[in-house]
């Protein structure tokens, strides 16, 4: 996964789909209980292995002040 942060711009952050809830918590800067703990604000109940897929990581990282990009 890859952080990009443009000068004054939102930060982009690359994530494959799907991708585990331990991986997003560490693109993110997380722990990875945190992202657990703001899915479950989404209704999303998952464990540190569960995959997400990319439409629910995308709205994680955009409440967290980011704009998600599906990795290639």
């Amino acid at each position: 996964m890859k952080k990009e942060d443009s000068n004054g711009s939102p930060k982009v952050i690359a994530i494959p789909d799907p991708v585990h809830v331990g991986d997003l918590a560490g693109a993110l800067e997380m722990k990875w209980y945190e992202v657990i703990r703001e899915l479950m604000v989404l209704d999303v109940f998952a464990t540190k292995d569960t995959r997400l897929d990319f439409t629910t990581a995308a709205a994680l990282c955009s409440r967290r002040g980011f704009v998600a990009r599906k990795l290639i």
